[in-house]
């Protein structure tokens, strides 16, 4: 993507990747890593970031296309061909963007990163809340927090795209989500689990849809097929003679497949 007389300096960014490092590789900025360097860091803070990038984009029919961000440090615009698309706010959940009515063909894709402190200027933080000094706007932003300084890292606000980006396909019917979690185990050699899932589907009448839930750790074995009434779902799962997860010296690490 070329960028005429912004009176930006453009350099090659890295995805995943964060900034501070582009701007390392591009030599302009000494090595954070290096003596008293990362205070140096504090003058970049309130940087505007824009990752501009093309991509070809070629629609599946009787299926789902989204753009996916995996992770996008922290507050941040995204503009496809020059018109405001879609907005994040919070580093640590994946986002993801419906893009079936886009046209196939060649796009233009730009993330404009939002500095940290600038957003979280319109945030108030009442009397009863407390923070270090250098730490008060990680209250407000969702955002790793030791990012302002910590005990295991110096201050490094950052900012970046520090996980994959991609285009995904998805069945029309597909599972959303699923939880599973052990809330019981009996001396009759017996344990209790419970399952939650969420399903999507474009279908009026879920009749149709079943589906099965399968473990297994070495000869133990459970499995569990269920016919829909809903999208949402929970029921209990009885495993018998499970194999247990134990604490170091005290029994194996099993783990289900």
């Amino acid at each position: 993507l070329e960028v005429v007389n912004s009176g930006n300096t453009v350099i090659p960014g890295s995805v995943p990747g964060n900034f501070e490092l582009d701007m390392l590789k591009a030599g302009l900025i000494e090595d954070p890593y290096y003596g008293v360097n990362y205070l140096k860091l504090r003058d970049l803070e309130d940087l505007h970031l824009y990752y501009m990038t093309t991509f070809e984009y070629k629609k599946q029919e009787n299926k789902d296309n989204f753009l996916v961000f995996e992770g996008i440090d922290t507050i941040s615009e995204i503009y496809i061909d020059g018109c405001f698309f879609a907005f994040t706010e919070n580093m640590f959940i994946p986002h993801e963007f419906n893009i079936n009515d886009l046209e196939e063909g060649k796009h233009e894709l730009i993330v404009h990163i939002i500095p940290t402190g600038v957003h979280a200027k319109q945030f108030k933080v009442p009397a009863s809340l407390f923070a270090c000094p250098y730490n008060f706007d990680s209250l407000n932003i969702r955002k790793a927090p030791y990012m302002w300084g910590w005990d295991i890292m110096a201050r490094t606000v950052s900012g970046g795209i520090f996980k994959p980006c991609y285009i995904e396909t998805r069945n029309k019917t597909r599972i959303e989500d699923f939880y599973l979690t052990t809330i019981g185990l009996y001396n009759s050699g017996k344990a209790e689990l419970v399952y939650a899932i969420s399903y999507t589907t474009d279908l009026d009448n879920v009749k149709p849809i079943s589906y099965k839930i399968e473990g297994k750790c070495g000869d133990s074995t459970f499995s569990k097929t269920v016919n829909s009434f809903s999208v949402n779902d929970s029921k209990f799962i009885l495993v018998e003679n499970p194999k247990l997860w134990w604490p170091k010296n005290s029994g194996e690490q099993n783990l289900y497949d």
